[in-house]
């Protein structure tokens, strides 16, 4: 259970911004995305929200990008999905000290604010999904 939600926490940061903008995606063709892609994507919805500057746009880019180029071998894998959660969490804590750099103080607040309202949805949309197919836990 605790790996599931580690999984979906990843998922939801990569995602927090494409379910509110018009780049819209299902979270299965996001998962088939290719890096570059998923990256741009997802710089574009900070940048519609974070009005960010060429150069944090830049920066955060290459973050997103590389973040994207190493989750995938990992999500790929044929670790359980307890380590792979792991993997991904120590990926994405790596990732958010970046991001803490390239943007300002009310950026990041911005941000924090955002990606928890995404772990909200999350975590409603598992518990709903739980009563739905009654799985336990």
């Amino acid at each position: 259970m605790k790996h599931i939600k580690i999984m979906m926490l990843f998922v939801s940061l990569y995602s927090l911004t494409c379910f509110t903008s018009a780049h819209a995606q299902t979270l299965g063709d996001f998962r088939k995305m290719p890096a570059e892609q998923k990256a741009k994507l997802v710089t574009d919805s900070f940048n519609v929200i974070l009005a960010l500057t060429t150069d944090q746009y830049n920066n955060m880019y290459s973050v997103m990008l590389d973040g994207a180029q190493k989750a995938a071998p990992i999500m790929q894998g044929d670790d359980s999905r307890m380590s792979k959660g792991k993997q991904l969490k120590s990926l994405f804590e790596g990732e958010e000290a970046k991001i803490k750099t390239i943007l300002t103080p009310a950026q990041f607040g911005l941000y924090e604010a955002k990606k928890q309202k995404a772990i909200a949805w999350y975590r409603r949309h598992w518990q709903e999904e739980k009563l739905v197919f009654n799985v336990p836990g």
